[in-house]
């Protein structure tokens, strides 16, 4: 099965900003960023989830197409991995991207190239992943 870890490194008042590693096998197999919203001790629709291990398995919603579904989320449900570019895309869930920049102009960085990320995320990941989350 592929490996992830999530390592959250900058820590904001409206987000946080992470590198997504995936591991399959014995080396690094792809990497992107990732963006969340900021720790609001596991509130639904204001925080990230907490720091720990989780299965994400790949899901299709009309909303968001295909993405992964990070299951097992003490007290929260439909946390998923999607494509988006801006914290306010977000309400709990893990968006990824190429690169961080401000696209919108509102002084937070955002991810960049999110649907092209997401389709390369999909393509390696295959059905499902282990996803460790570690904050630095």
């Amino acid at each position: 099965m592929v490996k992830g870890i999530l390592i959250r490194h900058t820590h904001e008042d409206r987000q946080t900003l992470s590198n997504l590693f995936l591991f399959d096998g014995d080396g690094l197999d792809f990497s992107c960023k990732a963006l969340e919203l900021p720790d609001e001790g596991n509130e639904r629709n204001v925080s990230r989830i907490p720091s720990g291990k989780y299965t994400c398995k790949k899901r299709t919603s009309d909303k968001y197409g295909q993405h992964y579904h990070v299951t097992d989320v003490d007290g929260r449900s439909l946390i998923l991995i999607h494509a988006g570019n801006y914290y306010t895309q977000t309400r709990g869930c893990i968006l990824v991207g190429q690169d961080y920049y401000d696209i919108n102009n509102d002084g937070y960085m955002d991810v960049t190239s999110s649907k092209y990320t997401m389709r390369l995320l999909l393509d390696f990941a295959f059905d499902e992943f282990e996803l460790t989350i570690i904050d630095l």
